[in-house]
């Protein structure tokens, strides 16, 4: 049996997301990081590359690089960039490109299942970047990376996501620099949050 449960998220207003948004912080080399945050001051890079803040060809794994995340995060969410939910919520995430889309749930996973077995390893990862993420999240007192699973969703899940994304409007809907669509909705029911939760625990596991 598989675990995701909805969870209080802390994610930017609606009218910064495209801002806010950026690439994931191990597609892009130090350089790359800068040039993409310039002139935009809430770019995630600043948290998630913390060593732009800094000179270039700082040691990105220097302790005061990761407290610099961590103040990013906390001056962005007293600034009223990010919001928390103020209660328990799955997302439904769906990205589009080319006229193709993909469509998944955000949610919580457990950790004791990805130590067990039952979340499936697809790769062996470098010690030294596990060591930095661990860090990173430790320090910013959130996970700021998240990872994609995959499983065969169950006939009513997908259903389920496609009358609540036909019924309700994004609360993100906007278009990278790279020509991905990117759309967001809130799954904030607590009736359709529990449908979720228990076809999800139909899944033998994740990968």
């Amino acid at each position: 049996m598989a675990v995701l449960k909805p969870f209080c998220a802390l994610r930017p207003r609606a009218d910064l997301a495209e801002q806010v948004a950026a690439l994931p912080y191990d597609v892009m080399d130090e350089t790359q990081a800068r040039e993409m945050a310039k002139g935009n001051p809430w770019s995630f890079l600043y948290v998630d590359r913390p060593e732009i803040n800094f000179e270039k060809g700082t040691d990105p794994y220097e302790e005061p690089v990761y407290q610099k995340a961590a103040e990013n995060l906390r001056k962005m969410e007293e600034q009223g960039v990010y919001i928390r939910d103020s209660k328990p919520c799955y997302y439904i995430y769906q990205e589009e490109k080319g006229g193709k889309s993909q469509r998944g749930v955000v949610g919580c996973a457990s950790v004791q299942e990805y130590l067990d077995g039952t979340i499936k390893k697809h790769e062996l990862t470098r010690r030294e970047k596990e060591e930095d993420r661990i860090r990173h999240v430790k320090t910013c007192r959130a996970h700021t990376g998240p990872i994609f699973l995959t499983c065969p969703y169950p006939r009513e899940l997908t259903e389920l996501l496609a009358d609540w994304c036909e019924k309700k409007a994004a609360a993100y809907d906007f278009v990278t620099q790279e020509g991905v669509g990117q759309k967001v909705w809130v799954l904030d029911e607590e009736e359709a949050c529990q449908q979720v939760e228990a076809l999800l625990g139909e899944v033998s596991s994740f990968y």
